[in-house]
């Protein structure tokens, strides 16, 4: 529905997207665990996740993941990775507490 209204899309931190995770389709932008895609990364949940990013193949970050997704998020509402005059969703998903 956002894309069909000219918004410019993104999805950051989601964990389980499949090995389609929409990316061109249901978003514009993406960073995802995308744990069935990548199954080594099914015990990094909290610390140095692989990451996928629209989807490319996955890196590896050593930071803490929530941190690391929140910063994604932050930076893409300011205008990273975006066409300036368009509107913008992000849909940020986080699987644990910020310290």
């Amino acid at each position: 529905m956002f894309r069909t209204e000219s918004y410019q899309t993104a999805q950051i931190g989601k964990w389980n997207t499949g090995i389609d995770s929409g990316r061109g389709r249901d978003w514009d932008d993406q960073v995802v665990g995308n744990r069935p895609r990548v199954p080594e990364n099914a015990g990094s949940y909290f610390y140095d996740p692989l990451l996928v990013t629209n989807n490319g193949e996955p890196t590896h970050e050593k930071t803490y993941r929530t941190d690391h997704c929140i910063n994604l998020a932050i930076d893409y509402l300011k205008g990273a990775n975006r066409v300036e005059d368009k509107l913008k969703f992000d849909s940020s998903s986080r699987l644990s507490v910020v310290p």
